[in-house]
């Protein structure tokens, strides 16, 4: 992670366990879609679970999208494909899937389609436009978070998105161990080493 996504800190609160805090920008040519993004281990599951935070990408600011689970977070792979796998994949590889579900979103609000495969069952998951019908609800969603701010909206809907308080600065940094390379010892005989 350190190599590929260095804008990324690792956190930890007691009551959400783990997780990756930083900054993805897909397009060096859109420098103003810059999208916070958190990646986090829920206890008794295999795959991580992220959320676009800033700007808010869920179920809450888009109600009818067909990549995005009820909960409101991304759903970057198909799981039956295996495209990552726990244990057998760094996590720097699901970044990499994020990174090409960001992309696909750009492209889904530039031009109005999402590009490339789905699933099978995607049908089932929202409309093609991932739009309400007239977008009625992504306005009246988008109204109310410029009425009373983004947190009022999640702590209105806190189960379609990045649960209220998992984006808090208040969450403590963890400490990235260094990489084995990295590692000089300055004496044999101490066994001291120095980073």
């Amino acid at each position: 992670m350190a190599t590929m996504y260095p804008q990324f800190s690792l956190r930890a609160a007691r009551a959400w366990g783990i997780w990756w805090d930083g900054w993805l920008l897909p397009f060096g040519s859109r420098p103003l879609r810059r999208y916070r993004v958190l990646v986090g281990y829920k206890r008794g599951r295999d795959d991580p679970v992220s959320w676009v935070v800033d700007p808010e990408i869920s179920k809450r600011t888009w109600p009818r999208h067909r990549h995005l689970y009820g909960s409101g977070n991304l759903c970057p792979m198909f799981p039956k494909d295996r495209t990552w796998r726990y244990g057998r994949d760094d996590i720097s590889h699901y970044f990499d899937l994020v990174v090409l579900w960001l992309g696909c979103q750009i492209h889904l609000e530039e031009y109005g389609r999402w590009p490339g495969p789905e699933s099978p069952d995607a049908h089932q998951h929202g409309p093609l436009t991932f739009r309400s019908e007239g977008d009625e609800i992504e306005r009246a969603a988008c109204d109310y978070v410029a009425r009373s701010g983004i947190g009022a909206l999640r702590r209105a809907l806190p189960g379609l998105g990045v649960p209220p308080g998992l984006c808090d600065e208040r969450a403590r940094r963890l400490p990235l161990m260094p990489r084995v390379s990295t590692v000089r010892r300055t004496k044999p005989s101490t066994g001291v080493a120095t980073w």
